[in-house]
């Protein structure tokens, strides 16, 4: 991938979480948790053009995705999270179906 296209990508990116977010509570909170398994300097791309883009400050909890699943799980009565980004669906879905039977 050219830096073109990977500036293009990070601003589509941008525009998504924006639109995702637009009109809901959080944007009136001004600020998001974003839960990601992504490279530390993705997520800062991403969140930086997403602040200049809506003006909604975002917190980015970085970690491997089985750490967020873990915490995402003991959350569930209080979720932390209005993100999570960087882990394939399915996973994440493996991973809660199978704890769901578990449970």
């Amino acid at each position: 991938m050219n830096v073109s296209s990977g500036r293009r990508s990070l601003g589509l990116a941008a525009f998504g979480l924006a639109i995702a977010f637009a009109g809901s509570a959080i944007a009136a909170d001004k600020q998001v948790v974003m839960y990601s398994a992504n490279d530390d300097t993705v997520n800062t791309m991403v969140a930086t053009a997403f602040t200049k883009a809506t003006g909604i400050k975002v917190n980015v909890i970085s970690a491997g995705s089985g750490l967020l699943y873990r915490r995402i799980a003991a959350e569930s009565g209080n979720p932390q999270a209005d993100v999570i980004w960087g882990t394939s669906a399915g996973s994440f879905n493996a991973n809660f179906l199978w704890r769901s039977m578990m449970g």
